[in-house]
């Protein structure tokens, strides 16, 4: 996972400019940001109503709102580094990490779509609003990871 930054300082050290680095960083920031937001969201919701679910916010847009600004950060980090693959051996290593990461979020994604059913499942508003809220990416028509086998997460 950290071959991409590995990769940058070894190109920048050889004095190569990345034109990869800034669209990398502005996506690792809007996932940190995707990520603070929806947390600090859900610890002052929690804080008012601890036993009911979060669907305000970001998480009227999706229901992994934190596990998806982790996704983005992580896809910067990569995208940083996309001019400083100069070997096969370098994509391959940076490609496997990515794809690591977002497999574990997926697998972290589903655990906590099957704690939040036993939790909430007999609610309907809970119900409805796992049929009508995407898992985690927005507009994609995707409501449930939970028959997904998700060995790393």
């Amino acid at each position: 996972m950290a071959a991409p930054a590995a990769l940058n300082l070894d190109a920048h050290a050889d004095g190569i400019a990345l034109a990869s680095v800034w669209p990398g960083v502005v996506l690792m920031a809007l996932g940190l940001g995707i990520e603070a937001l929806a947390d600090q969201q859900k610890s002052a919701f929690k804080a008012q109503a601890p036993q009911a679910f979060m669907r305000t916010g970001l998480f009227a847009l999706v229901r992994s709102p934190n596990y998806l600004g982790e996704m983005v950060f992580w896809l910067g980090t990569f995208v940083s580094a996309l001019n400083a693959y100069r070997s096969l051996a370098a994509w391959l290593i940076a490609a496997t990490g990515l794809v690591c990461i977002e497999l574990i979020m997926l697998g972290s994604a589903r655990r906590l779509e099957m704690k939040q059913a036993e939790r909430y499942g007999s609610d309907p508003a809970h119900q409805d609003y796992a049929r009508r809220v995407p898992i985690l990416i927005p507009l994609l028509p995707l409501y449930s990871l939970s028959k997904l086998k998700i060995y790393l997460g």
